[in-house]
């Protein structure tokens, strides 16, 4: 570790202030199933790095925040680059409506057992620090099945608070078992899961749709369309978020993919969508989840950035502060 790390680690616990109760990040720099647009893997350093930039007024807590960045398990990392290359040539040759080869059949088949030592691995590493809360801070949509798995071993119940521009509700795709685009099929088969709220749903197909009408978890979904429609209808804000607290369960996990946002936030998303919740949208819904709720863990999701002064990283870090505040 250098001294210039060194430097902006100290800053970042002294900038977001030294509370008793630190929160913890645990990062997953992992995207080997995107099938879109790479790079999510990169965002829980250079997000780190940009946390320097933030003053520590926080917009609904007036509690110091202390964020402290638990090391990156370097098995992850190790997974990430064995598997990247390979699955991203499966991927390739699927989006171009090639049939795979024998060869890479069997790397899919090996991912998807990689797939499963990660979520292993963040069971096993957020389960050793469940006396404290913990953001998991990906990475791809899917990283987080291991943390929900750890939850539900303190918490025989709890609700998601998915905020997504897509359902997530595919039973597999591309091949993969642990897609981003399935891991809320994976939240719903939890036994601990007792329902999951999705909020900016805007681009889903009827397989997933069928998924959820025939998922015994209940799935509460408010379209992006839906919730605008009411806006231009004459209700407020407030109202809309009021309907939506109204579907979650006193304890709370919040899984915020960054697409389901307004993409001028975070445009480098992997699988932007027109539309979305507004910056300030998004702070009034967390602001009143934190005040009614008892938030257990949160996970950010889907940032894609460059490096650590890009737009995204800065917004990233951002939204990780705004989800320490439901803590």
């Amino acid at each position: 570790m250098g001294f210039i790390h060194l430097v902006k680690v100290f800053l970042l616990n002294y900038h977001v202030g030294m509370s008793t109760s630190p929160i913890l990040v645990y990062s997953v720099p992992w995207d080997v199933t995107v099938t879109y647009r790479s790079g999510s893997h990169n965002s829980p350093g250079f997000i780190q790095e940009s946390m320097v930039q933030l003053d520590d007024q926080h917009p609904f807590s007036k509690d110091s925040i202390q964020l402290t960045f638990l090391p990156v398990n370097s098995t992850i990392g190790g997974l990430q680059h064995e598997y990247k290359g390979i699955s991203s040539s499966i991927i390739d040759a699927l989006n171009h409506q090639k049939n795979l080869t024998s060869r890479q059949q069997q790397h899919l088949t090996d991912i998807n057992c990689a797939s499963r030592d990660l979520n292993q691995l963040v069971l096993n590493d957020i389960h050793h620090h469940r006396s404290s809360p913990v953001i998991l801070c990906g990475g791809e949509h899917g990283v987080g099945v291991g943390y929900v798995a750890s939850l539900s071993r303190q918490y025989d119940s709890f609700s998601i608070l998915h905020i997504d521009a897509h359902m997530d509700c595919r039973v597999q795709y591309f091949g993969y078992d642990y897609s981003h685009a399935s891991v809320m099929t994976h939240y719903a088969k939890n036994s601990a899961v007792s329902g999951i709220t999705q909020v900016g749903i805007r681009d889903y197909a009827s397989v997933e749709t069928q998924f959820q009408a025939e998922s015994d978890t209940p799935f509460h979904v408010f379209t992006d369309y839906g919730l605008h429609q009411q806006l231009f209808q004459g209700k407020t804000w407030n109202d809309v978020c009021q309907q939506i607290l109204g579907t979650l369960s006193d304890r709370v996990f919040i899984s915020l993919d960054v697409d389901g946002l307004m993409a001028y936030l975070c445009p480098a998303t992997g699988t932007p969508v027109p539309g979305g919740l507004s910056y300030n949208q998004l702070v009034y819904l967390l602001e009143q989840v934190s005040k009614t709720k008892h938030v257990i863990g949160a996970e950010l999701v889907e940032v894609n950035s460059s490096s650590a002064s890009d737009w995204n990283a800065d917004v990233g870090a951002r939204l990780l502060f705004l989800l320490a505040g439901c803590f």
